[in-house]
């Protein structure tokens, strides 16, 4: 190579593992290339789908939406962009449906080579755990939990880093691109046989409701909030009567009928949540990581998880934590917005976040 270049030549070079630029006899200037702003990204997508350089009439608004989902990243804009050119309206409406719920093959295959070359499982069950719980963290809260599971997380977030798969924003908590995130979810969801991780509420839901099999969860996630906003437009709440707008009425109906069925609906001033029953923890002996955000359950809790490192459970309705939830191995436990008055009992307290509001 060294015939090739003359003196005071400047090599390019691109790459997504920050690790190749360690050596000391090189001098090298190391440049982040950013994500394109909204405007350049409109025009990348155009290009690519339109062959200029703004969307053709009838399409814009859409254009618009597979902008803000690529979130600024050229490579998903360039193959969606492509993959869209000279098709029609139907194609474009099933394309844009499959987009919020199946990240496009050739994105994500681009994407996993990252994560492909990681080295050994510990730094793939970091990425995967981090994409499918911990993305939007405080550093230092995911660190702590994550080092209850297996020491030297913080040095395998700065390895992920220098791989481009992970961020430290100015926030001091864990970024993912959208894309990246959502790719590690896809690899999760594929893994799913061998280790379970359950972050899409729905998801959750079927599994609390004790459907489906989950001797090998490592984790879950749902808000019951987020669940409702989901499938709502809007829930409006009072003491006499309760105003849906609803979205999708066959969720709704299933919902209602199943716990209608042998269920219980709890109701009351900000809520309208079915009450699960503890009888979902027995086939979730082994989970690492539980968030339960304005869930309720009926029955007893002797069968709840005692190999828990995080436990978050925002809006907590009763007054104490319950008997037989075991907190022995818990690293961080977050009760959030709940409305414990005396929440240990005598039970080991764990570094809480976040204070419990009467």
């Amino acid at each position: 190579m060294q015939n090739w270049l003359c003196k005071g030549s400047k090599i390019i070079v691109t790459t997504r593992n920050k690790g190749l630029f360690s050596a000391n006899d090189i001098q090298w200037i190391r440049y982040k290339v950013e994500l394109l702003d909204d405007e350049k990204s409109l025009e990348l997508f155009s290009w690519n789908a339109f062959g200029q350089a703004n969307p053709v009439d009838g399409f814009v608004e859409d254009s618009w939406r597979i902008v803000y989902h690529c979130n600024g990243l050229p490579l998903a804009l360039r193959v969606i962009g492509s993959s869209l050119s000279g098709k029609g309206r139907e194609i474009w409406e099933s394309a844009l449906q499959q987009m919020e719920v199946i990240l496009n093959f050739e994105v994500q295959k681009v994407l996993r080579i990252s994560y492909d070359f990681l080295d050994g499982d510990y730094p793939k069950n970091l990425f995967l755990d981090i994409a499918c719980f911990f993305n939007g963290m405080d550093v230092d809260d995911a660190v702590r939990i994550l080092d209850g599971l297996d020491k030297g997380a913080r040095f395998g977030i700065d390895n992920l880093i220098d791989r481009c798969l992970v961020e430290i924003n100015s926030d001091q908590r864990l970024w993912m691109h959208q894309l990246v995130r959502d790719m590690g979810r896809e690899v999760a969801r594929q893994e799913s046989p061998k280790c379970q991780r359950i972050w899409h509420h729905e998801d959750a839901f079927t599994v609390l409701k004790g459907t489906t099999d989950a001797e090998k969860l490592r984790g879950l996630t749902i808000d019951m909030h987020a669940l409702m906003e989901y499938r709502y437009a809007e829930v409006v709440c009072t003491d006499s009567m309760v105003c849906r707008k609803r979205r999708r009425l066959n969720f709704f109906q299933q919902w209602l009928s199943d716990f209608f069925d042998g269920g219980k609906l709890q109701t009351g001033q900000t809520s309208l949540f079915p009450i699960l029953s503890t009888d979902a923890f027995r086939k979730m002996p082994d989970v690492k990581f539980l968030q339960l955000n304005y869930t309720n359950f009926h029955g007893s809790f002797e069968h709840f998880p005692k190999n828990l490192i995080w436990l978050c459970w925002h809006g907590l309705s009763w007054s104490s934590i319950p008997n037989h939830v075991c907190l022995e191995k818990l690293v961080v436990l977050d009760l959030s917005r709940s409305c414990l008055v005396d929440a240990w009992k005598g039970k080991p307290n764990p570094r809480l976040l976040g204070s419990p509001s009467p």
